[in-house]
Formats: structure tokens, sequence, C-alpha cells
């Protein structure tokens, strides 16, 4: 805690650089034009954070995370990922029974290609995960390759 107050520019520039870097190699190519241009306004309104030490950091920060999120949630092969890698993690999640359920129920979604269904369980996962805020901050979990 002491380091990363005393060093709060370095660390909130390092946080931000990982979050752009994640965009410019992932998510912008599948943005659509209005997703780049309010990425880009964060972005700048990020960097001021930073220099002004402004505490909305953090929510801007957040905001950019939640929109790489949405741009890369469009994807079906993010979608298929992303359930894979939750159906091979059952201790990352509170409900046992519902998430036996629900995996099953997305493993029928996938032999089917139903990925709009795919991604409701994702949903539904999403809210008996014990890390909630997973959605948004681990999107380097997945494995970042098309196909």
């Amino acid at each position: 805690y002491k380091i990363r107050k005393n060093q709060i520019k370095d660390v909130r520039q390092i946080e931000l650089n990982y979050v752009v870097e994640y965009f410019e190699d992932y998510a912008k190519k599948e943005a659509r034009n209005s997703e780049v241009a309010k990425f880009e306004a964060m972005k700048r309104t990020a960097k001021l954070d930073i220099e002004r030490n402004n505490r909305e950091f953090e929510t801007t920060l957040l905001d950019m995370k939640v929109l790489n999120f949405i741009i890369m949630n469009r994807q079906d092969w993010f979608v298929l990922d992303r359930f894979k890698k939750a159906s091979e993690r059952p201790y990352n999640y509170s409900d046992s029974n519902k998430y036996k359920n629900l995996v099953l129920k997305g493993e029928q979604f996938v032999r089917n290609n139903d990925i709009d269904a795919l991604r409701k369980i994702m949903s539904e996962l999403s809210e008996i995960r014990i890390d909630d805020d997973y959605d948004f901050t681990s999107l380097e979990d997945v494995n970042i390759k098309k196909g």
C-alpha cells in the first residue's frame, strides 16, 4: 500500500499502459468507430487524471476495461474461449449446483453453435463467480487468437 501510494503516478501509468496496449493489440480492430473515439477520449482523461493525481483515474480506467470487454464479448471466439476457461474452473464459483447446470447448458449451446445463448450463460456464471471483477479486468486470461 505504501509503495503504491508513494509511486501512485508510476503505478497508474503502468495500469493505463496495459489497458491501452490491450485495446490497441486486440479490441481496436473489432471496435466500432464510435468506440475507438470513446476509448481515445477516455485515454486522454486518464492521462490528465494521472498528471493531476485525480481520484477519478480508477473510474476512468474501469470504464476503459469495460469498453474493452464489451468489444471483445461481441466476438464469438472470445465467448467460446471464456466459456472453456470457466468450465475448467469450478472452484471459482460459489454455487456448485448452479455452476454445473450452467456448464451443462453452455456445453449444449456450444454443440448447437448458439453463441448468443452462451453469452447469457456467461452472464449467469459471472453472477456466481467468486472473483466478480473477472469479466472486466482479466481479459488476459483468454487466449487471444482467432479461429
